[in-house]
């Protein structure tokens, strides 16, 4: 099935079929200990691609390669008997990468960058539905799609928690509060029909956030919604910017009142009614599981215990110098202690460059066209990301998909901020002068042409064939 599937995607058309990569990333269908259809489907499209003689653009590599190599590094401080799962462990890691470049080079090929996120809207359209059929099963029962045991939903909490897709309430309210701020862009620019169906789709999104009760995204949400507003204060002007703002409260004040007094899912008021913290600002739902990973980290600060936190026979077999110990909640103590401050660095270094090209782009946007807008908001999303993953870890071995979803993202705002920079003079351009992105580490690529010029010749090309 896994064959077929990919067979079928990869004989359609490279645009077409990296689009249904992207609309599947949530679900993760035919899912095993070594990886889903999607991992597979995501070097399958990127090997195609490089095979096809198109011109891939791979920025950021070097980043990429030197995570890859510190957490190979990292390997060596674990069990030789546990190498094999740390190595399955890098491969669904650096699929998330394959994910990364598939979609920077579908953004920089795209007429319009309207159907990036068009895509992103129909996968979140799947995934309000299959939270919609969590709650209609509840926690009794996992419903099965044709009869097919891998295609199987996740229940309910048992504490009445919409956990979605992903599995984890968390991080389905960390994607559904970054949607939300990428359906309230889009809904800055739509009209008509369009803006009635993107305001039906941000309150299901917050009704289905409230759901899950995870109060970490909620109030990151809440945090950078004003931050927003100010991002685009010069094209909305004050007074229609303090409209949106009266109008979102509103909102949310109507799908609260719906969802606390019509579902049995309206638990995030009194969760954060119970909000507290112990000694040294750890909140309480963190206070065991921080100081354990902090005492563990200690021990070996420098590559750390090895990039598999948790290994398949954890509660079987004790491996020597393996300590076994609870996922932290934590991305920051989670690297610390599996790849140490080396491996640590490394992908830290990768996220800040990838938020100063993104910051770039932003300062560079001059006008409020859609294209221009958007790469306002990639900084933003980074911001809430690194926000969120405070107390949630997106790199478990378990959690690839929302580890696909991450990299799409972080690839199509690159995408988006490179399409911008493309359009200015290279004085413009010049704070990024030492990156090689984005046209430099490009294959077979000609720096005299603009990009969106070369890669949408291509493309035409390319359907004329």
């Amino acid at each position: 099935m896994v064959v077929l599937l990919i067979s079928a995607v990869l004989a359609m058309p490279a645009r077409i079929s990296i689009a249904i990569l992207l609309v599947l990333i949530p679900f993760q269908p035919i899912e095993t200990q070594y990886g889903s259809a999607n991992v597979l489907l995501s070097y399958a499209l990127l090997g195609a691609l490089i095979l096809s003689g198109k011109q891939i653009r791979m920025p950021m590599l070097f980043y990429l390669i030197a995570i890859l190599l510190t957490f190979l590094t990292s390997t060596s401080q674990a069990h030789e008997s546990t190498y094999v799962q740390h190595g399955i462990y890098i491969f669904l890691l650096a699929s998330g990468f394959a994910v990364f470049y598939l979609a920077y080079n579908f953004t920089r090929e795209l007429d319009d960058v309207r159907y990036a996120i068009n895509v992103l809207i129909i996968s979140n359209i799947f995934v309000l539905i299959v939270c919609a059929l969590q709650v209609g099963t509840g926690i009794t029962e996992r419903l099965t799609f044709f009869g097919i045991e891998e295609l199987r939903l996740h229940r309910v909490r048992a504490d009445d928690r919409v956990v979605g897709p992903f599995g984890a309430a968390g991080l389905t309210a960390e994607y559904l509060m970054l949607m939300l701020f990428v359906l309230g862009y889009d809904l800055l620019h739509a009209i008509g029909r369009r803006r009635i169906f993107v305001l039906a789709l941000i309150a299901a999104n917050m009704a289905v956030l409230l759901s899950t009760a995870n109060r970490g995204a909620f109030l990151t949400m809440m945090g950078i919604f004003p931050l927003f507003l100010y991002s685009f204060r010069q094209e909305l002007g004050t007074i229609r910017a303090v409209r949106i703002g009266i109008a979102a409260a509103v909102l949310f004040v109507g799908v609260s009142v719906a969802v606390v007094n019509y579902t049995d899912y309206g638990r995030m008021f009194e969760r954060l009614t119970s909000l507290t913290e112990t000694d040294g600002f750890i909140p309480s739902t963190r206070e065991v599981t921080w100081p354990v990973a902090w005492e563990n980290i200690k021990d070996r600060p420098l590559l750390g215990h090895g990039p598999r936190l948790r290994l398949l026979d954890d509660d079987e077999v004790a491996y020597e110098g393996h300590v076994v110990i609870p996922y932290p909640h934590s991305l920051y103590l989670f690297l610390l202690y599996t790849v140490g401050v080396v491996g640590a660095t490394a992908f830290f270094a990768f996220i800040a460059r990838l938020g100063w090209q993104l910051i770039s782009a932003a300062r560079a946007a001059q006008t409020f066209t859609y294209e221009s807008g958007l790469v306002k908001l990639g900084p933003l999303l980074l911001l809430a990301i690194l926000i969120d993953q405070v107390k949630v870890e997106f790199l478990r071995v378990g959690y690839v998909d929302y580890a696909h979803f991450l990299f799409c993202l972080f690839g199509l705002m690159l995408g988006f901020a490179h399409r911008e920079l493309a359009t200015h003079s290279p004085p413009e351009r010049s704070s990024l002068a030492s990156e090689p992105a984005p046209d430099q580490v490009a294959l077979g690529y000609s720096r005299e042409i603009p990009a969106s010029q070369e890669s949408l010749s291509s493309v035409s090309a390319h359907s004329a064939r």
